[in-house]
């Protein structure tokens, strides 16, 4: 006598289950709650097979098995089947409910699984649902269509649920749990309608299984499809916002340079009256005044500048110049608008000048002026009282290049540390403590520092809170001639014996001018 029933479907079913399983536990160990029911789900489908392809065999042989034996053999095997659809449905309202909604509405559930669980006990003894005769012969009972029905029931219950609350769930979680659903009924119609001796029903309920586990399982999938719609929508908004922000930051940058152009212009003829009066005036005195405002309009166009620089900056449209200059004309624009600005707060001005400095440099001088200048404009707006002292030294690296080292020290009310790494943001502002009000430093050092990093160098910032700050920094620049400045008065007049023992050679001991101007 041979088997009854074609196992083979339900045996492949069994290997694929459980490998499945083990996908699972490879693939994702942190278990989260929808990942957590899709494995219970996984484990019931593989011993339902399991006991699906056990039953088809000891039916199959009957006469060499007591009936009691196969009664509870089968009697399990509905049993798993039931306790599969239950969590097959708690499974699917897990992405329709929460967690306290899906308890709630699987209590009918749990009432009709309870129901079932003490007919199949009762049929032990009455043989309602199925029993073995005594040739041991498998014998549908009265109600045997009733194991068929609660899967079905429970199914479709899934379904209807999943069908009322779709509006949740995403087209790929629709097509996903439709699926499972229809390729489970359709397997088990096809084995009672149509090929009874075919074992097939566990092995389509398992290949719904694994059409979901590819659909839906990532770890949990529910939770990632509703993230990723919110970063969806988060992305578009930060997206408009940017946008936004972009537009209004254009519209800034263009006022700022237009106006910023349109006041350079008056300025510029100022300069270009006042160097007539430099080139016809024979009066000393005027002469003098004509270097001030040379200088404090060649400032005035530096502040013009850090406006302009700011929008390009922003927009990354700075360029560096490298020509030639004089070094002295470069210091006299320094010391003048630095005298100017101490003589605002009367504070005493100390210039140390290194002699060393060659006459002829090559680099981009305005910017320099620029980043001295807001360094000394920053040093005479914290300082109420005391000096300002700016030194200049130069280090030779050969003859064709050098460092030129730019300290600006003051004596004002300084930094605490705590703010020193945020003063070169733009717009920063710290306290002062004498007013108890907090002041904003603008966009000179936030110029400063982006410029020093376009030179490859950056601002070196010491301060020790109600004492003072020093600022300096180190840029490399070309030497066009080796000629020394040597010694100068303020305006820059030369004033060396014998310049050519002067002539920079590296490592030599350095000699420093200093002055102070009241």
């Amino acid at each position: 006598m041979g088997l009854q029933y074609n196992i083979t479907l339900e045996v492949a079913a069994v290997l694929y289950t459980l490998m499945m399983y083990i996908f699972l536990v490879i693939q994702y160990p942190v278990k989260t709650e929808m990942n957590r029911e899709f494995r219970h789900l996984v484990v019931l489908c593989c011993w339902t097979t399991i006991l699906d392809v056990v039953t088809g065999i000891t039916i199959s042989y009957g006469a060499w098995i007591p009936p009691i034996l196969n009664s509870l053999l089968n009697t399990v095997y509905l049993l798993v089947s039931a306790i599969y659809g239950y969590q097959f449905v708690y499974y699917a309202l897990c992405f329709v409910y929460e967690a306290p909604e899906s308890q709630l509405s699987m209590r009918r559930n749990q009432v009709v699984c309870g129901l079932y669980i003490v007919l199949l006990f009762v049929n032990l003894f009455t043989g309602w649902v199925f029993s073995f005769n005594e040739q041991g012969q498998y014998v549908h009972g009265p109600v045997y269509l009733i194991s068929f029905i609660l899967p079905f029931y429970f199914m479709l219950f899934a379904a209807f649920h999943f069908f009322r609350k779709n509006d949740k769930c995403s087209m790929r979680q629709k097509i996903a749990l439709w699926m499972g659903v229809g390729i489970s009924m359709a397997g088990c119609l096809i084995q009672a309608i149509f090929l009874p001796d075919i074992l097939m029903g566990m092995f389509a309920v398992s290949l719904a299984m694994f059409i979901m586990l590819f659909t839906l399982e990532t770890p949990n999938f529910q939770l990632l499809n509703e993230t990723m719609e919110e970063l969806e929508k988060t992305k578009q908004q930060a997206e408009l916002a940017k946008n936004q922000a972009q537009a209004a930051n254009r519209a800034k940058s263009r006022f700022l340079t237009n106006v910023s152009r349109e006041v350079k212009t008056p300025i510029a003829a100022v300069l270009d009256y006042n160097e007539k009066i430099l080139d016809e005036s024979d009066q000393e005195k005027i002469k003098e005044y004509a270097v001030n405002v040379r200088s404090s309009g060649r400032m005035l166009l530096s502040m013009m500048n850090n406006i302009l620089d700011f929008t390009g900056l922003d927009e990354g449209k700075i360029k560096l110049d490298k020509k030639p200059y004089l070094s002295e004309s470069l210091i006299q624009d320094i010391c003048c608008y630095a005298e100017y600005a101490a003589e605002k707060k009367n504070l005493k001005l100390v210039l140390k000048i290194d002699k060393w400095i060659p006459q002829e440099l090559s680099g981009d001088s305005a910017r320099l002026l620029q980043i001295v200048g807001n360094l000394v404009s920053n040093a005479q707006k914290f300082t109420e009282e005391g000096s300002i002292e700016i030194s200049m030294m130069w280090e030779a690296a050969d003859q064709e290049e050098g460092f030129l080292e730019v300290q600006v020290k003051d004596t004002g009310i300084g930094i605490k540390e705590e703010n020193i790494k945020n003063i070169s943001n733009s717009f920063s502002r710290f306290d002062s403590r004498e007013k108890g009000k907090t002041r904003g430093l603008g966009l000179g050092l936030s110029i400063v520092t982006q410029l020093l990093e376009s030179m490859d160098s950056h601002l070196e910032i010491t301060s020790e809170y109600g004492v003072g700050s020093t600022f300096s920094f180190v840029v490399k620049q070309g030497i066009v001639s080796n000629l020394p400045i040597g010694r100068s008065d303020f305006y820059g007049s030369i004033q060396n014996d014998d310049p050519e023992l002067l002539l920079i050679q590296p490592g030599l001991d350095r000699y420093s001018d200093q002055e102070e101007i009241e």
